[in-house]
């Protein structure tokens, strides 16, 4: 669906001219990208924690990840230090092959844009940006806030306890 929507956009708003054929193979292999990333990373912050949950290809839960925050306040920061906790936590437990997902979608437009990011959070962006070498497969990808409820959960019990790591 959003292959259709990104075409169509480009071709009423850009005058970039598509064909159905081209929406097909494009769609094709970005659903083969998504079925080969082995492990599914869902990350998330609350005003003081990240949480970071991994699936495998089933959707069971084989690790989990939770810390407390300090120092940062503005929500895009907490959000894109969220991804990169996420990618250190996949690189640190030896995946190789992931699907890493978020639901602040400027941040996950940031990490998968070439350009450089020029946002009071580009420290963080540009380091994200980097990690995914680091993996034989890396997809960042947007999720709707009501499928990252594990993660979410995860952050927002972090006040009363140390980081945790459960794998």
């Amino acid at each position: 669906m959003w292959s259709i929507w990104n075409w169509r956009n480009a071709e009423v708003v850009k005058g970039e001219k598509r064909n159905a054929q081209g929406i097909l193979d494009h769609s094709e292999s970005y659903l083969k990208e998504y079925q080969n990333a082995q492990k599914q990373i869902n990350y998330n912050d609350a005003v003081r924690g990240v949480g970071i949950v991994v699936r495998d290809r089933a959707g069971e839960i084989i690790g989990a990840f939770q810390m407390k925050m300090q120092g940062l306040t503005n929500a895009l920061s907490v959000e894109a230090f969220a991804a990169v906790k996420a990618l250190e936590f996949a690189k640190n437990t030896g995946l190789t092959r992931i699907l890493l997902e978020g639901d602040a979608l400027g941040i996950i437009n940031a990490i998968n844009s070439s350009l450089p990011d020029l946002s009071t959070i580009r420290n963080y962006v540009e380091e994200a940006k980097l990690q995914p070498k680091d993996f034989q497969l890396c997809l960042v990808k947007h999720t709707r806030r009501t499928t990252n409820g594990t993660a979410h959960v995860l952050a927002k019990t972090t006040l009363g306890i140390d980081d945790c790591s459960l794998d």
